[in-house]
């Protein structure tokens, strides 16, 4: 019985190490993020030279505005997923402890026998 439960142990183990790096949270392009804001200035820089007047130039930094936000929106996104799965990864690992600590292939096992007067072992929950 000690052997299945360390088997199913090793088991939970191997899906737990395989969850974490087929989960494990990479860290975002901030380049691709700063490319877009400075394309974004600089198409607005090129319009706004050649607006003429005030509501040509409200429309620019209309324009401006909205790719700006894009990329926000975009970086925004992007670090919602990653904590999506970092909470995902957390999750495993915790139900890999708690399984492991159930089945008790942590290192102990979950029964134990007393020998008996007629010389047969009863097995007992251990403390």
């Amino acid at each position: 019985m000690g052997v299945m439960r360390a088997l199913a142990g090793l088991v939970m183990v191997g899906f737990g190490a395989a969850a974490f790096l087929a989960l494990s949270p990479t860290a975002p392009d901030t380049k691709t993020y700063e490319l877009s804001v400075r394309a974004a200035l600089a198409d607005a820089d090129a319009s706004n030279d050649t607006a003429e007047g005030a509501p040509q130039q409200q429309v620019v930094n209309g324009w401006v505005a909205r790719d700006l936000l894009a990329v926000l929106s975009s970086q925004s996104n992007d670090q919602l997923q990653q904590q999506a799965r970092t909470n995902q990864l957390l999750l495993v690992m915790v139900l890999t402890g708690a399984v492991l600590l159930v089945t008790g292939a942590g290192g102990r096992a979950a029964t134990a026998s007393t020998p008996t007067e007629q010389g047969h072992e009863v097995p007992t929950a251990l403390p």
